[in-house]
């Protein structure tokens, strides 16, 4: 949780003006309207289909066309266990959309470079600046990731970071993306943000305990309100880490997940777990409490509760550090592999109280 700033009249709510569609992408109108007949999951997105020019890897024809895509009768909602082919095609435009002018890019189509999934199917695999060795993944950086100094001083290194609002520009750096997205723990169309009144940064998707019985500063646990009295929200794409992990090479390590989620840390936790063996390290807030109206979040659970529930998913709870943020309020650290156990150390110095 970071500090509190001035206020903001905007709520954290984005500049509407500015705001990219969830998935806005360069398409040709003719594969628009193959795909257009084939797509199926995520939801009733309204995808506008607009000329922006060529990525790193698609060159598509100068042609603007809109249509609406009925994403609904999926015959598998768990996420990548049954994935089609149009599903993945729907995802790579999201892909290309979200890492534009970034220095990342997608495989080509019918090329994909991804070592470890030669299956007809697979993703198309993130393609990462050379000399890459090394991913981390931000999930809530909010106004500017906690990592950018790493970023300037280790040229290995490459960020992806997820932010639900598109108010701010929290990965300046060119081995740094981010994608407007929520992390989820599946995929989901619209997923309900509640905004509060403390600058953005304690919106959750969670609603807040407004009657939290733990010190902390309290706009946290405030819903902003709109003219009418009502609870301000914002609807945002959800996306599960898997989607990330799944694209990255194995010949880049994902050495660290950091996950903020405003009590929703679990939930997005829960989104890697099919790829477990693929992460290093992860760090997740967390409330070291006993008793449930400590929390501040409906239905957030308590650190008992998480540690038990990754347990059973061969997760280990190595250490945790107090965070000055809200009484309680601590970041817990997890390993899959035990061999990394001691390489946690190195990260904890980055959640040490300012």
């Amino acid at each position: 949780m970071e500090a509190p700033s001035a206020s903001d009249p905007t709520g954290g709510l984005p500049n509407q003006n500015n705001v990219r569609p969830f998935l806005r992408f360069p398409v040709g109108i003719g594969i628009a309207l193959i795909i257009v007949a084939n797509l199926s999951v995520l939801a009733n997105i309204s995808l506008s289909c607009t000329n922006i020019g060529a990525t790193t890897t698609d060159k598509w024809n100068k042609t603007t066309a809109e249509h609406q895509f009925d994403l609904n009768n999926s015959k598998s909602t768990q996420g990548l266990q049954n994935w089609s082919k149009e599903f993945r095609v729907g995802m790579d435009f999201w892909w290309m959309s979200a890492i534009n002018d970034t220095m990342l890019a997608l495989a080509p189509p019918n090329k994909n470079k991804h070592e470890d999934n030669h299956q007809e199917n697979s993703p198309r695999a993130l393609v990462f600046p050379n000399g890459t060795k090394r991913l981390w993944i931000d999930v809530g950086v909010h106004k500017e990731s906690d990592f950018m100094e790493n970023l300037k001083n280790e040229s290995d290194l490459f960020l992806i970071g997820f932010e639900p609002s598109q108010k701010w520009s929290p990965c300046s750096h060119p081995r740094c993306a981010t994608l407007w997205a929520a992390c989820t723990p599946t995929y989901d169309a619209s997923v309900t943000l509640n905004i509060q009144d403390a600058n953005d940064f304690c919106n959750s998707i969670l609603p807040p305990q407004t009657n939290t019985s733990t010190k902390l500063y309290r706009p946290c646990v405030t819903p902003k309100k709109t003219a009418d009295g009502s609870n301000l929200v914002m609807n945002v794409p959800g996306v599960p880490l898997s989607e990330v992990i799944q694209r990255v090479p194995s010949s880049v390590v994902i050495e660290f997940v950091k996950i903020d989620a405003q009590g929703f840390d679990l939930e997005v936790m829960k989104g890697l777990l099919s790829v477990s063996d693929r992460v290093q390290i992860v760090v997740m807030e967390a409330m070291d409490v006993s008793d449930p109206k400590q929390l501040l979040y409906v239905g957030q659970p308590m650190l008992s509760q998480i540690v038990e529930f990754l347990a059973k998913k061969g997760w280990k709870h190595v250490t945790s550090v107090s965070n000055w943020g809200a009484l309680g309020e601590v970041n817990a650290f997890f390993v899959y592999n035990d061999q990394y156990a001691a390489k946690v150390e190195q990260f904890t110095k980055y959640f040490l109280p300012k």
